[in-house]
């Protein structure tokens, strides 16, 4: 899309990612009506990153990820009140029970890792531009049903209103890699940066601002949900001013010839022989191809899924762990805000600093930083400790994920990218979506500290991964 990418409109059309030089593309197909625009006689990758596209996008992350941060704090203290039981030792006083806090947010990230395929094939089928406006109001969508849960009780209703919000976040997750749209292959990391580091503004926005809200009515909690539904329609606006391009007619052509060639048919609808499937060099690597013949494909995509998930399983249990401590909601939702800084923050260098480092540096560096934030939970059980250890591990994700991530996009040819990016993100979730659910009864069953030694000793094999990957290619 390259230099005119300010002027393009962004209702109706597709995008086609163009991330290098090289002739393979990733068609999309555009929906019916859909505006096409003519083929360039060559394809060429961004000149350098569109500023203004890329905060937009860091805007767009940064409106989702305050959505899943409310998730975080607001909707476990609901489930903990909702599921809270008598304390037989102390009459008049209740246990909350911390088994349940995780379910909702655990059932919003299954959903987003069942859904992530669909928002890829949304994307190329109607655009990118209708996708996300859609996957916005199903956003507000739920954050409604969470309101109607709270006021009446109903934690069924809370868990179903954490459905549409799924696809709403696996619309968001995938923002990361629309970085390709607006920045060549050589800024990736530091365009990817920049987009994560709109996550700053979410601790503000979730977290930080409930913070202050979830008193102001009589049922506690309802005004959080209403600010859900704000950040979901911010979220909205913001997808309206980013300049997503036009589909390339070649790049359509190519796609549409690889889907006939991957569904065993040729234009007379017969088996494609295998002279005629070699000899369209464009169609790219399939999917066994990509993960079972490219050993360094795999390793990314298990870096980012270890990563995710420690990060995401020691987040999602510390504010129920507190809430059982009888910490205040606010110094939670204080903890959780400063979880979203270390997660973010890092943005500012970390794109550069793994320019400058490399990318198996980086993601060992991450997987330190978990370990070591793991290993700060044990000091003591105080504010500060569940504070620190929520900003290290976050900063430990941000180094770890990103380079990862980075790099996974940057091995895929332009064909490859829907299926691969799909199955990246149904994989990453997926793998998070266990964490998350398990986190509240794993907890409740073997305590505090024995939990966190787990997901301590998951960051460790994922630092031996690293340092095995990088062993093994210095001997070739």
């Amino acid at each position: 899309m390259g230099h005119d990418a300010e002027a393009l409109a962004p209702r109706d059309v597709a995008v086609a990612v163009k991330d290098d030089s090289s002739a393979e593309s990733e068609a999309l197909v555009a929906a019916p009506g859909a505006e096409v625009a003519p083929s360039p006689e060559k394809d060429a990758a961004p000149e350098g990153i569109n500023w203004r596209a890329v905060l937009l996008l860091a805007g767009c992350w940064s409106m989702g990820v305050a959505a899943v941060f409310i998730q975080i704090s607001s909707t476990s203290a609901v489930a903990a009140e909702m599921w809270k039981r008598a304390d037989p030792n102390n009459p008049g006083k209740f246990i909350k029970d911390v088994s349940r806090t995780t379910v909702p947010l655990g059932v919003l990230i299954g959903v987003a890792s069942l859904s992530s395929t669909l928002v890829q094939w949304s994307c190329v089928r109607y655009g990118q531009f209708a996708t996300y406006i859609v996957a916005s109001l199903l956003g507000i969508v739920g954050a409604v049903l969470n309101y109607v849960a709270v006021d009446n009780n109903d934690y069924t209703l809370l868990i179903i209103g954490s459905v549409p919000q799924g696809i709403t976040y696996a619309a968001t997750n995938a923002l990361r890699f629309s970085v390709a749209h607006f920045a060549p292959k050589s800024e990736m990391p530091r365009a990817m940066s920049v987009v994560l580091l709109g996550g700053v503004l979410s601790g503000v926005l979730g977290p930080e601002m409930t913070k202050h809200l979830y008193d102001q009515q009589d049922t506690k909690f309802l005004t959080n949900y209403v600010w859900l539904a704000c950040l979901y329609a911010v979220k909205l606006i913001l997808h309206v001013f980013i300049p997503y391009g036009p589909i390339d007619t070649k790049v359509l052509a190519q796609y549409r010839e690889d889907e006939r060639l991957r569904g065993g048919e040729t234009d007379d609808e017969k088996p494609a022989e295998a002279s005629d499937v070699a000899s369209r060099p464009n169609r790219g690597r399939s999917l066994t191809a990509l993960f079972c013949g490219h050993s360094e494909i795999t390793y990314y995509l298990l870096i980012e899924t270890i990563s995710y998930s420690v990060m995401g399983g020691v987040m999602a249990a510390t504010p129920s762990e507190m809430n059982a401590d009888g910490f205040s909601f606010e110094k939670t939702n204080t903890t959780v805000m400063l979880h979203t800084w270390g997660m973010f923050l890092p943005g500012l260098v970390s794109g550069r600093i793994i320019k400058r480092i490399g990318t198996h540096v980086s993601m060992a560096l991450g997987m330190v930083v978990m370990m070591a934030a793991c290993g700060i939970y044990y000091i003591s059980d105080n504010h500060a400790s569940y504070s620190v250890g929520m900003f290290v591990v976050g900063a430990g994700w941000n180094f770890a994920f990103v380079a990862a991530s980075s790099a996974f996009s940057s091995s895929l040819a332009r064909v490859e990218r829907l299926r691969a990016l799909a199955l990246n993100d149904t994989i990453v979730l997926g793998v998070l979506c266990i964490c998350m659910v398990s986190a509240g009864f794993f907890l409740d069953d073997v305590g505090w500290h024995d939990f966190l030694a787990y997901y301590l000793g998951f960051a460790g094999f994922g630092l031996l991964l690293v340092l095995g990957f990088a062993f093994f290619n210095s001997r070739k």
